[in-house]
């Protein structure tokens, strides 16, 4: 696996997160019905399709959809489209985190050294041990290289490789195209001081806990330390706990063999171009593959959760956890429980990623939520600026719905 050697990208998750935290002041115009107005800004965008639903803890309360989730097939979304839903992978991921503890894997305040065959130590701040807590709230003072963190996506086989968007990916991001190494190894490459790719530019210049810096290797080496505890993979955890007994059939990690790809969405860098089917290395920070029901359900467990009725797949303390205030960043405004976002009485998090961009939301008051997916870019294309201001002012309009 190359370093990309090219200028630093910038990623649009943190604007996604924070300019769409919604809050009781909307910048939508006057109220018409949900579907109306969802239906009315859809057509005033440029976004190939929408899904989403509004939720409470019994789960779907309505479901909707504009647009395709395949423009060339002329395939609408529906409840059951499987899509990518990037770093909404982390909401996941914190839901695993909860559960580790509770079968007695490490606490918080675990260091990570006493868990991983590697020693992983901010070079500047050698003394100051990262624990766990410091993974799930992106305060471990691990950095993103983005140079290095596209080199970890492969353009699955049996893609056309000869599409602008797939020559995009492998010239300008250096997407690799042949097997990669599994994850625990790329992080090491990467976190030891023995790796291939290791540099003090991975690291920050605050110690563990005194600092915000949103890290998609730090949360993914958290899941390799799952994987390490629980000897079984991070997919098969994630399945065994959270996706089986939620019944969320149609959530995974990666694409099934043999699967009928009608039932996924096309994933759009405009409405003329699409990307190649695509996974980071690093999938758990970014690669789940879900639906709107599926999220739903889920969606519908952590209000449940919250609110100590009818929840199912952690203990009450757990949820006390996953959702108490671990962290607050006095620069970027990021107030965090495990991954998961806070912004007054909204819980949150949102993603994105090439061609895609997901939020799961629900409101601690209310006791309601939404899901929201679309395929389109934020990132790289012409439209990706006016494609932001259309998600915003949708989310926006289902904020006003929760709250």
């Amino acid at each position: 696996m190359k370093r990309f050697n090219k200028k630093h990208l910038v990623i649009l998750l943190m604007t996604l997160l924070f300019l769409t935290a919604c809050s009781d002041e909307s910048t939508s115009p006057e109220l018409k019905s949900t579907d109306d107005e969802l239906a009315e800004l859809f057509s005033q965008s440029t976004l190939p399709g929408i899904s989403y639903s509004l939720v409470d803890g019994a789960g779907i309360k309505s479901f909707g959809t504009s647009g395709y989730a395949n423009l060339e097939l002329g395939i609408k979304y529906n409840e059951d489209t499987r899509q990518s839903v990037a770093s909404v992978s982390k909401a996941v991921l914190g839901v695993a985190v909860a559960k580790s503890i509770e079968l007695g894997y490490f606490s918080l305040d675990t260091e990570i050294n006493d868990l991983v065959p590697f020693e992983v130590n901010n070079p500047d701040f050698p003394e100051k041990k990262i624990k766990i807590k410091h993974l799930a709230t992106h305060t471990s003072g691990i950095v993103d290289d983005i140079q290095f963190f596209f080199a970890t996506y492969k353009i699955l086989p049996n893609e056309d490789l000869g599409t602008e968007t797939s020559k995009f990916m492998i010239n300008t991001l250096n997407a690799q195209t042949g097997e990669l190494p599994p994850m625990g190894e790329i992080l090491y490459e990467y976190l030891s001081e023995d790796g291939e790719y290791y540099s003090q530019t991975n690291f920050s210049d605050y110690a563990p806990g005194e600092g915000y810096d949103y890290s998609n290797v730090g949360a993914s080496l958290l899941a390799a330390i799952i994987e390490l505890k629980s000897e079984m993979s991070y997919k098969e955890f994630v399945n065994k706990y959270i996706f089986s007994p939620l019944g969320m059939n149609g959530t995974s990690f990666g694409y099934p063999a043999n699967e009928n790809s009608n039932l996924y969405s096309k994933l759009y860098f405009n409405k003329s171009v699409s990307y190649p089917r695509y996974q980071s290395a690093l999938y758990a920070s970014g690669s789940l593959i879900s639906t709107v029901n599926d999220l739903s359900k889920f969606l519908a467990e952590m209000i449940n959760g919250y609110n100590k009725t009818n929840y199912s797949i952690l203990t009450g303390e757990s949820y006390d956890m996953l959702f108490d205030i671990m962290y607050t960043d006095q620069v970027t405004g990021a107030v965090h429980g495990l991954f998961w976002f806070r912004e007054g009485n909204d819980l949150f998090h949102a993603g994105n990623d090439l061609g895609t961009v997901a939020k799961i939301h629900f409101n601690t008051k209310t006791g309601k939520g939404f899901v929201f997916m679309t395929n389109s870019e934020i990132q790289f294309s012409e439209d990706a600026g006016s494609n932001l201001v259309s998600i915003n002012n949708i989310l926006y309009r289902l904020g006003d719905e929760v709250n």
